[in-house]
């Protein structure tokens, strides 16, 4: 496998690169999502929130928890 060297600390495989990239791109996709949900939901106020709006906004919120969990695997050395 090729090595990148991303940091003078850190050597990830090509893969594990390209994974890592490819998450830091869908992380900040869905945390824009996130916002335009939030400033959605202010505008019908807090009593009046659609139950779908609260759903996509717990759903994507989980998804990019997942993602950071796993960069942070990815950060550690643990491609798996």
């Amino acid at each position: 496998m090729t090595a990148v060297t991303s940091s003078p600390n850190t050597t990830r495989t090509l893969g594990a690169e390209l994974e890592r990239r490819r998450l830091e791109v869908r992380i900040g996709r869905v945390e824009q999502a996130i916002a335009a949900l939030r400033d959605r939901r202010r505008a019908y106020g807090e009593e009046h929130v659609p139950k779908p709006l609260v759903a996509a906004l717990r759903d994507f919120g989980i998804e990019a928890e997942e993602m950071r969990e796993r960069l942070q695997r990815i950060d550690e050395g643990d491609a798996h």
